[in-house]
């Protein structure tokens, strides 16, 4: 009578930020017998990949003195990588598309926060990232407080600006 047994293994929950190019596995089993009681087997080299993308200094950078708003986006990983960049926190309203270092989102409001995701091959994801816009500029004053009565003369100007 044979009995069956499975195993199943997550890496990411053991060796979690592990990347290697050549990598192999072996399982041992023992039957408890006393003789011949283990076999071994070990798979041919493969590639694994537990480890997230990494970000850089600033993943995601918003130029919101366009329509549609401009986009830096800042991602690496050993394999290609997917972005997903929308308006909502939990990125519902965005879907995976290739990465690319630029890109443009059409802003609903003023401020408004952007949200981006990075996923590689491996469907390894990194945490979701924010940028918020600057309220715009509002009442923006530009006064000439030039003093040509002083030596040297004093070329200045005053700018203001509210922001609400």
């Amino acid at each position: 009578m044979w009995n069956s047994y499975s195993a199943t293994w997550t890496p990411k929950n053991v060796i979690d930020g592990v990347y290697s190019a050549t990598f192999e596995i072996r399982v041992t089993i023992d039957d408890g017998e006393a003789a011949n009681n283990t076999a071994s087997l070990a798979s041919s080299d493969t590639a694994l990949d537990v480890k997230d993308p990494t970000l850089g200094g600033a993943s995601i950078v918003v130029q919101a003195s366009t329509t549609p708003a401009s986009l830096m986006l800042s991602a690496t990983d050993n394999s290609s990588l997917d972005m997903k960049i929308g308006l909502a926190s939990d990125l519902s309203d965005g879907s995976w598309v290739s990465y690319t270092s630029g890109s443009t989102a059409t802003l609903a409001s003023d401020p408004d926060t952007v949200y981006a995701q990075f996923k590689d091959a491996f469907s390894n994801t990194s945490a979701i990232q924010s940028a918020t816009t600057p309220d715009t500029p509002t009442a923006m004053m530009v006064q000439d407080i030039t003093n040509t009565n002083t030596t040297p003369e004093e070329y200045r100007l005053f700018v203001a600006w509210g922001g609400y």
